[in-house]
This record gives structure tokens, C-alpha cells and sequence, in this order.
């Protein structure tokens, strides 16, 4: 130690002893002083697919987990919140000189994930070291990635529709719905197609799942009714679901058909005292729509009201007496023009049919008395 004059020390000497007395504290203090002990991000990403089996790890695109300060550390993780079903684990890897946190699945009957029920989980995880007091905290969050794991449900579950034999080609008659719970993409992407062997005189939109027909129908050379399947397919990998539904489509007849005369046209000779009431003839006629039995009326020739028409049975009878009647020189035969009615109502809506068919049928020669 040097030597100074007067009764206080120079300051240079004192600075000396301030920068000693601090080097020796901290020399002291060195032991005490907590290194570093944390995560490296305070919330992780991460997802892992649905139904996935056992010990599957969770994949994040950051380094999960502690950096070691300390080499002699024994560090263990684990989940305190956020996992109440049990599903998760955490483990620790230590790879040089950082201890890797891995999140993976129990797996298990009851420990299956599924997306439709729950698509995330927000764990909070505790990392601390044995022997030590102390401890971190971090959050992972997990997402859990559809797996085309389910089929494709139509609702309803059956379909029928009645439609009209005279509806126009390219007309919507129907839609089926399917919906699909996965919603992973083309997971959940549906079309539609009929599945018949049989040529069908109906198309299916694959898109909209709208049916619209493709021929024209006749109620009286077609079925009065189509039952087929459609089937919705979904667009996932590794492979597709479907499902079918039944659709029942009904042809409705329409009076679209003209009645025809079986015989159209016949002779026949009565003599004057032809007795009243007589049956000369019967006429009939047959409709292919088989909506309403044809009807029979007299159009032109009975103006003097000789003859009676029965409208329904189509017997021909004589109203008058004969005898009474005296026909002019050069009497000419009576031609009766007879006609059909057939007057149906259709379908709801559309409308009332109207077809008549004239045709000259009966000519009866007629003489006079003696």
C-alpha cells in the first residue's frame, strides 16, 4: 500500500477499493444468481388428424420446449388444463443442449378424437425441473385436421313425386339433398348419379342433385312409375363413402288421347212399323286414357227427333212411330252423324279436356207404308 500525506486518501485510492469490494461481491453472489428457465415461445401451433391411433405426435412448425442453461437439469412437462377427456400426453426429448417438449395421443377406445365433436384443444403445460424450484409455463394450441371418415346422409331418406304424363322434357321434377359432415375440402364435396342398369327417361344434375326429364313419357305404353336409386358420393382420400336413397316417381294420365269409333260407319234397314223403343243398333267407341267412360250424343240427322241415343250404353233406339211419318217421292235415306264426349278433369291444375270425334256412322233406309 502506498503511503499518502494529510488525513485523506487520494481519489484514485478509493476507486481502487470500490472496483475490488464490487469484483468480490459478485464472486460471492455468482452461485445464486437463477440462469435462464423458460420456453422458447409462450403459445405453440400445432394440429394432428382426427381418429388418429395411438402415440401419434402432434406437428408444429416451431421448436417446442426449454433450452438448457443448466446441462445437469432434469427437466419433465405436463399438461395441467385443457385436456379434461385425457386424449394427450407430453414427453420430453433432450437433444444436446435443448429438451423438446412432444405432445402425442393416448389413443385408445375411449380416447379417439373427433373432429366433429371438438376441432381444437388449448393445453397449458407446466415444464419444471426435478430437484429444483423451478418451473415455466406455455400454451399449446391444437387443431385437429378432418379425416374423410364419414359418408354422405341424405334427408329425406326416401323420395317420391308424382308428375304428369304430358310434362315437357329438360322439367325439373325433383332435388335430393345429401350433406356430409366432413368439411375437409373435397372430404365434404358431394355428386350425385342414378345408379339404374334400366334406361331411364330421367337425368340427374351431378352437381345440384335436381332431376329433370330426358323423354317424353306416355302414361299408356311407359310404367305408371319409375323406382331407382341415386347415389351421393363424396370426393375424399384415401377413399370415397356413399350412400343411396330410393326416389319413386309417379306418371300421372292425362286426357290426351282422342276416343275412337270401332266401326266407323255401318248401314242398317228398318221397315215402317219398327216398334218403339226397338233397339236398332249399338254403337261403340274405346278411349286408351281410360279416365271416364266415353259418351255418346246425335249431332245432325234426327232433326225430326226420331231416334234416341242412349249417351252411356250407345244403343241406338226409335223414339217415334214410323208409321206416322210420310216421306216425300224419292224419299232419301236419313244419315245420322253421331259423336263422342269425353270430358275429364285431370290432374290438379291442369285444367278440363274436351275431345269429340264426329263421324258418320249409321244410315238408315227408310220406306214407305204399303
Amino acid at each position: 500500500m502506498g503511503c499518502w500525506s494529510g488525513t485523506r486518501p487520494p481519489l484514485s485510492c478509493l476507486t481502487i477499493l470500490l472496483v475490488k469490494l464490487l469484483a468480490c461481491v459478485c464472486q460471492g453472489l455468482q452461485g445464486t444468481i437463477p440462469l435462464g428457465f423458460h420456453f422458447t415461445h409462450s403459445i405453440y401451433n400445432a394440429t394432428v388428424y382426427e381418429n388418429s391411433a395411438a402415440r401419434t405426435y402432434v406437428n408444429s412448425p416451431s421448436r417446442m420446449g426449454i433450452t438448457l442453461e443448466d446441462l445437469s437439469w432434469d427437466i419433465k412437462y405436463k399438461i395441467v388444463s385443457g385436456d379434461d377427456e385425457g386424449f394427450f400426453k407430453a414427453e420430453e426429448v433432450i437433444i444436446a443442449d435443448f429438451c423438446f417438449l412432444r405432445i402425442r395421443t393416448k389413443g385408445g377406445n375411449s380416447a379417439i378424437l373427433n373432429r366433429e365433436i371438438q376441432d381444437n384443444y388449448l393445453l397449458v403445460v407446466k415444464g419444471s425441473v426435478r430437484g429444483e424450484d423451478l418451473e415455466a409455463w406455455t400454451k399449446v394450441n391444437v387443431q385437429v385436421l378432418d379425416m374423410n371418415d364419414l359418408r354422405p346422409l341424405f334427408s329425406p331418406t326416401t323420395y317420391s313425386v308424382t308428375i304428369a304424363e304430358s310434362t315437357p322434357l329438360r322439367t325439373s321434377i325433383a332435388q335430393v339433398t345429401a350433406t356430409d359432415a366432413d368439411i375437409g375440402g373435397e372430404n365434404g364435396y358431394i355428386t350425385y348419379s342414378i345408379a339404374s342398369l334400366n334406361s331411364l327417361p330421367f337425368s340427374i344434375n351431378q352437381f345440384t342433385g335436381v332431376i329433370s326429364t330426358s323423354e317424353e313419357l306416355d302414361f299408356e305404353s311407359s310404367p305408371e312409375n319409375y323406382r331407382f336409386i341415386v347415389r351421393a358420393s363424396d370426393w375424399g382420400s384415401p377413399y370415397r363413402h356413399e350412400s343411396e336413397v330410393n326416389v319413386t316417381i309417379y306418371i300421372g294420365n292425362v286426357n290426351d288421347n282422342k276416343p275412337l269409333f270401332e266401326k266407323v260407319a255401318c248401314q242398317g234397314v228398318i221397315s215402317s212399323d219398327f216398334p218403339i223403343g226397338g233397339h236398332i243398333t249399338a254403337i261403340s267407341a274405346i278411349d286408351i286414357d281410360e279416365l271416364e267412360l266415353v259418351k255418346y250424343k246425335i249431332i245432325s240427322g234426327n232433326e225430326l227427333g226420331i231416334f234416341y241415343l242412349n249417351p252411356d250404353s250407345g244403343v241406338l233406339q226409335l223414339k217415334k212411330s214410323l208409321i206416322c211419318v210420310r216421306p216425300p217421292p224419292h224419299w232419301a235415306p236419313c244419315a245420322l252423324t253421331l259423336m263422342t264426349l269425353n270430358r275429364v278433369q285431370t290432374l290438379p291444375l291442369a285444367g278440363v279436356s274436351l275431345h269429340t270425334l264426329g263421324v258418320q256412322i249409321l244410315c238408315l233406309a227408310l220406306s214407305p207404308d204399303s
